[in-house]
């Protein structure tokens, strides 16, 4: 989101959470030009950033940081811009305490979803059941065929949280044995006797294991932004994005997911997280679903985010799934969360400088860091765009990037899609694509979501913003060689490509100095 109730407010800019997003002026010398004459109401997409800077501040509902984080303010004019804010504090994330809506599963097993496990001959399979079908479980596994026959069952271990009331039992268990790259069949059922006969009868699901470490071509598909199925009149939800990935998932046609945060929504509803792990099951049971957390994750200082994702790669130990690596075949992937600490001291970036430094390219020749918010974007959102991401995130993390030759940033938070040339610290290293020398940053987080999209951007462009779209979709990355790789935004509804790259470079042999 462009922050909702987690919102990061400016400086001055005291937000106070109101039930409309609604402003008072009170009798005042006019304001200049845009803002509404006193004694008016005007909503805060009217107001713009109309005198954000100003120290007199009326009451705005934390929805207007949608709006350049402006509020309406009572002055004649504004003054210099007070100097960069500083980061907020981490979790918790301030927010109004959310609703309990107490529930759960009423059965079960449901909500499949799988990991990347330690090597490709291994999977991570979690699934959610009510609490009353019991501590025991186990998932059996086929290389043969939907029928069997099945191997010994693999016992699950089952954990739960208790956060807005929720009630049921989240289980993990992790399947070996498997043929990197090849189709595999797995069911699930509960006690500790195989599922053979059992009532219900387990449901037989099918995926395709990861490919050998450093194997090319691969593709990965890539969302941000994406929540639970819904209803928009201007169509800005996830519904054609969460049919399109399952189509495409079924139809083997990428061999892992990447979530860069903000995954479903839920307002701190947490049964929402289990409509929308149903609704991703097509998916996320064929192929692993790789995340990273969002602000809309914070609600309950993280823990539906926490409980529910088995992130257990490189660097994810004892994290909660916060911060982690993986490889996919000739890809290296690393992601971090942008919602906690990440000061050049903080525990995840040093992480994230040794585990950029510890990548093998003639193992695995490309690399792509993933987290929730941009370092580069031109969406018409000011404290994201020209605040947070350039002045708060990109010190400790672009020199990194740079360092260790990241091929591809991808982002979420404001929802749309930009890509950018090559540029490091503000500037462009070159027009093309063909040996790149520097990262490429892709905003993908057009998936679709309860509050839509971002048509609105900045004008002119920045020098280094090559394509802004605000369309459904979702990326497929195409891993051809250790040299080549092609960037395709496909949309939801069609299919077809609304933006496409290729990168060519040699493969690079060690970090910058």
């Amino acid at each position: 989101t462009m922050e909702g109730f987690g919102s990061r407010a400016i400086g001055v800019a005291a937000l106070v959470g109101l039930l409309s997003c609604t402003c008072v002026v009170s009798a005042a010398p006019p304001p200049p030009s845009p803002c509404p004459p006193p004694g008016t109401n005007a909503s805060c997409a009217q107001i713009g950033g109309c005198g954000r800077w100003c120290s007199q501040v009326c009451s705005c509902d934390a929805n207007c940081a949608r709006y350049k984080e402006g509020c309406c303010w009572d002055a004649k004019s504004c003054p210099t811009p007070p100097p960069t804010p500083p980061r907020p504090p981490s979790p918790p994330h301030p927010s109004p305490t959310p609703p309990d809506h107490p529930g759960g599963p009423k059965g079960g097993p449901e909500q499949f979803h799988l990991a990347l496990g330690a090597t490709p001959t291994s999977v991570i399979v979690d699934f959610a059941t009510s609490p009353a079908w019991g501590q025991a479980s186990v998932c059996e596994l086929s290389t043969v065929g939907a029928t069997g026959p099945w191997g010994s069952p693999t016992a699950g271990a089952a954990r739960t949280y208790t956060s807005g009331g929720w009630s049921g039992l989240l289980h993990r268990a992790t399947l070996s044995g498997l043929t990197p790259g090849k189709k595999f069949w797995y069911r699930c059922c509960s006690g500790s006797g195989g599922c053979q006969g059992a009532s219900p009868a387990a449901r037989v699901h099918v995926a395709t294991a990861a490919p050998p470490k450093g194997a090319l071509p691969v593709t990965i598909a890539a969302v941000a932004d994406m929540g639970e199925m819904c209803s928009r009149p201007d169509g800005g939800c996830g519904n054609a994005t969460i049919a399109a990935l399952g189509k495409a998932a079924a139809d083997g046609r990428f061999s892992a997911l990447v979530h860069a945060g903000d995954i479903a929504y839920t307002s701190g509803d947490q049964l929402i997280w289990d409509t929308f792990m149903n609704e991703m099951e097509p998916t996320a049971s064929a192929v692993p679903y790789q995340v990273c957390p969002g602000n809309h994750e914070h609600y309950y200082n993280f823990s539906g985010y926490t409980s529910r994702f088995s992130m257990l790669g490189e660097g994810a130990g004892g994290i909660n799934n916060l911060f982690h690596s993986f490889d996919v075949g000739g890809v290296h992937f690393a992601a971090f969360s942008t919602e906690h600490d990440f000061s050049p001291t903080s525990a995840q970036v040093q992480w994230l400088a040794q585990d950029l430094g510890r990548v093998d390219r003639s193992v695995t020749p490309w690399v792509v860091v993933f987290g929730h918010k941009a370092l580069y974007c031109s969406t018409d959102d000011y404290y994201d765009c020209e605040v947070n991401g350039p002045l708060h995130i990109a010190p400790s993390i672009e020199p990194l990037l740079h360092q260790h030759r990241v091929d591809l940033y991808l982002t979420g938070h404001v929802h749309n899609y930009e890509r950018t040339y090559p540029v490091f610290n503000g500037t462009v290293t070159a027009k093309s694509y063909a040996n790149t020398t520097a990262t490429v940053h892709v905003v993908v987080g057009m998936a679709g979501c309860d509050e839509g999209l971002t048509p609105g951007f900045v004008s002119p462009s920045p020098p280094w913003s090559v394509k802004r779209e605000a369309q459904l979709g979702y990326a497929s990355l195409e891993f051809a060689s250790p040299t080549e790789m092609t960037f395709n935004y496909l949309l939801s509804n069609t299919g077809a490509v609304a933006d496409t790259f290729t990168i060519t470079r040699p493969v690079p042999q060690s970090p910058r100095d």
